[in-house]
């Protein structure tokens, strides 16, 4: 019987990524499968079941035929910085109330759903919470499988984008992920081990890890995406890592 690999996906965000990983799954002769209902799959034996960005329910984990990705329950973003803090993950500071104007420092209103910078662009009424503003003068992406660094990722400003937001960077304002150049070899140092921190913190078998950088060297951890955009490569590798899991041959 030919082993799954099932994405469980039931959220409408992710959902690209989640199908193309699936698609992948199936060209290296899996059945490959995004599951989108809270009921349990017709899960075989060796099957193995992602998590992409939901909790499992409590019941699913029981059989013991199905290696289940990405356990434990689904974060908040003030909850994660709960958490990494805990573990001695280096985050911005945070606090969840008010802050005081003679702090000395800037601090950003958050909402706890928050995605892409919305709320630095405009800021919640009700703030859930604030963060520290860092002076950030590099920021990188780690992808995480099986507590190791698979990929890393770097923003640069966007060539068709006339002015990109000088410190929010994702892709909406101006700024995009490089995958390869000379830069590779001037990583500030502790990077990747911050990144694999976070995502063990978490409990997590994978996780895009977004990171800053200070002019001193300072690292810190931004946040953990937990269903995160996947360009072709990246898909190509989350893919070999699944297939080597189930015991398939990825490709070279």
């Amino acid at each position: 019987m030919m082993k799954r690999i099932w994405v469980f996906c039931p959220r409408k965000s992710g959902i690209e990524s989640a199908e193309k990983l699936a698609e992948a799954l199936t060209e290296r002769g899996f059945k490959g499968e995004v599951w989108r209902k809270k009921s349990r799959p017709p899960l075989n034996q060796g099957a193995i079941m992602l998590g992409w960005g939901s909790a499992f329910p409590a019941e699913w984990e029981k059989k013991p035929e199905t290696l289940y990705l990405n356990k434990g329950p689904k974060r908040d973003k003030l909850e994660e910085l709960v958490v990494l803090k805990a573990a001695g993950v280096p985050v911005p500071e945070f606090i969840t109330h008010p802050p005081s104007p003679h702090s000395g420092l800037t601090w950003l209103p958050r909402r706890k759903d928050h995605q892409k910078g919305g709320d630095f662009l405009n800021p919640p009424a009700e703030p859930a919470y604030w963060t520290q503003k860092l002076s950030l003068v590099q920021e990188f992406r780690v992808h995480v499988f099986d507590g190791k660094s698979v990929r890393l990722g770097k923003q640069f400003k966007r060539d068709d984008f006339p002015n990109p937001h000088p410190w929010v960077r994702n892709y909406h304002t101006g700024w995009v992920y490089l995958w390869a150049g000379a830069w590779r070899s001037a990583v500030p140092a502790g990077v990747r081990e911050a990144a694999i921190k976070a995502v063990k913190a978490l409990g997590r078998d994978t996780g895009a890890v977004d990171l800053g950088v200070t002019a001193s060297g300072a690292v810190f951890v931004l946040e953990v995406n937990t269903t995160p955009a996947l360009e072709p490569n990246t898909i190509a590798i989350y893919a070999n890592k699944l297939a080597e899991m189930a015991g398939g041959q990825p490709e070279a």
